[in-house]
């Protein structure tokens, strides 16, 4: 019996437009009314989730891939960087002039760009982006004319005492590789075309998803799962039911027990119906 669902945000929850359909918002709103836990697992940090979210109560929410989790606004589990890792990853980004980012739970310290880029509305204009345009010369250009670029920039960074729970590092789909290898003891996981998400070894979105399980006495066989990306195919494996969203990457669709439609229609209520945890006449209200 499922007791739990969780989903991604972006390319899950939220369209191509930043919104959230309203027959999403009423799935949830049902969910609750029986009892059924509804939670979000996602790349971003806590501190600003998106807009249209803030009109629900979640109850339980995974962020960093899995760094940080609460459950009803308690933190229950929190994962960071040592400062050995950490000045391992700044040495790295610092020779090689890269783009990266430094988050905690409260803050964020590094590139501007990446920072810029994940504001809400430039974040929108993004997903607006054609799929040819050249991440990996942007990335190049960025690398030789950053107007921050300086010696020992990250180096400086990860002096401060703070726990750094996530790193973003600018990286073309191309370069996903070889950064895997560069960095065997991290865990690399992407959720979109621009970057690539760092967290420790062995922190992911299913084991922020266990952390949940573990506090709520439940197993990871009463979640269902709704995902798109390549940062949600370990938790779409090991819930009891995992979902691939219609626009979700091929890796994504292969592994899941059902694909429904895409995040631009009713994909997540349809799904709901498909498992009985909506009543098919319940589809007549949604838009």
């Amino acid at each position: 019996m499922i007791r739990a669902v969780f989903f991604d945000i972006d390319g899950t929850l939220l369209t191509r437009q930043g919104t959230i359909r309203k027959s999403t918002m009423q799935a949830m709103h049902s969910l609750q009314a029986q009892g059924i836990l509804c939670g979000l697992a996602t790349g971003r940090s806590p501190m600003k989730l998106p807009h249209p979210l803030n009109n629900f109560s979640f109850d339980a929410v995974i962020s960093f891939n899995g760094t940080l989790v609460s459950f009803r606004n308690q933190l229950i589990s929190e994962h960071h960087f040592s400062q050995q890792e950490l000045d391992q990853l700044a040495d790295f980004f610092d020779r090689t002039h890269r783009q990266a980012l430094f988050y905690t739970k409260d803050t964020q310290y590094g590139s501007f760009t990446i920072r810029f880029g994940h504001s809400y509305y430039i974040a929108k204009l993004l997903t607006l982006l054609p799929d040819w345009l050249p991440t990996g010369t942007l990335r190049y250009l960025l690398q030789k004319w950053s107007p921050n670029r300086r010696k020992n920039r990250y180096k400086d960074l990860v002096k401060r005492p703070v726990q750094i729970n996530q790193c973003v590092l600018f990286c073309s789909e191309k370069e996903t590789a070889a950064i895997e290898n560069q960095f065997p003891e991290f865990e690399i996981v992407r959720s979109n075309r621009f970057s690539v998400d760092i967290v420790p070894k062995g922190i992911n979105k299913k084991s922020g998803l266990q952390e949940v399980a573990d506090f709520t006495q439940m197993k990871l066989a009463d979640f269902m799962v709704f995902g798109d990306h390549q940062n949600d195919i370990q938790m779409i494996e090991a819930a009891g039911v995992g979902v691939a969203m219609g626009n979700a990457r091929p890796e994504v669709k292969r592994i899941a027990d059902y694909v429904t439609g895409s995040h631009q229609v009713d994909g997540i209520f349809d799904a709901l119906v498909h498992f009985k945890l909506l009543a098919n006449k319940q589809k007549k209200n949604r838009t």
